[in-house]
């Protein structure tokens, strides 16, 4: 999705070498092939070794989801960015287990909240910070 097609292009600006891996082979084939980056089967996900894992599917909305990265990768305590966030405010699945491994995270809230400020100054509104967005967004009531 979109996610990770910006992902894909802010990654390969900062100078990071980029693979992309999908729970479908072919899916990840095709959108390595379209962004002109190479793709990574599922199963050797696990046993790959990068600076930075970026989680942009939906796994990790829901508690049962489990971590988006597998456990073996947080071992080798790369950069996780989960580009999930859940409406209840609560960490997700992945960021959990990044923490837990000692991983340094960024969460898909605070990519919310980059987004919202940028919005905002389209709409012509200045000065709104990503903290205040975040803590609108916590503040809002759980469903």
């Amino acid at each position: 999705g979109g996610a990770a097609r910006a992902a894909v292009v802010a990654t390969r600006r900062l100078g990071y070498e980029v693979l992309i891996a999908s729970r479908r082979d072919e899916s990840a084939d095709a959108l390595a092939q379209e962004l002109g980056v190479d793709s990574l089967a599922w199963r050797d996900v696990a046993a790959s070794d990068a600076d930075l894992y970026v989680n942009a599917t939906p796994v990790g909305g829901k508690d049962a989801d489990g971590s988006a990265v597998p456990t073996e990768v947080l071992a080798k305590n790369p950069l996780v960015f989960d580009c999930v966030y859940r409406r209840d405010g609560r960490p997700t699945p992945t960021v959990l287990a990044a923490r837990a491994a000692r991983c340094r995270v960024i969460e898909g809230i605070q990519m919310f909240a980059a987004q919202a400020v940028r919005q905002a100054s389209l709409f012509g509104v200045e000065g709104v910070t990503a903290e205040e967005i975040s803590r609108l967004v916590a503040s809002r009531e759980k469903p």
